[in-house]
């Protein structure tokens, strides 16, 4: 991800959110990375629904990981 010239390592990115869902926003993201030839932002989706659609709609948008929320200590290292 990209701001000011400044490249971002990782996106924390909740799944629920009004307006713009994180899929949508994923997406979106994936979309300039390639229009603009940025390297892909590991993207890890947070949501407190565990599902298998929920996972699954998370891959399909482009996101790298999925986490249940909370997010215990132990699962976010696992990203780093």
């Amino acid at each position: 991800m990209w701001q000011n010239n400044q490249m971002y390592h990782m996106i924390l990115m909740d799944v629920i959110m009004p307006l713009c869902d994180g899929y949508e926003a994923t997406s979106s993201i994936r979309d300039a990375e390639l229009k603009n030839g940025y390297p892909a932002t590991y993207i890890c989706g947070l949501s407190s629904n565990d599902d298998a659609l929920t996972q699954e709609m998370c891959k399909k948008s482009g996101m790298d990981d999925f986490c249940r929320k909370p997010l215990d200590a132990t699962k976010f290292n696992h990203l780093f």
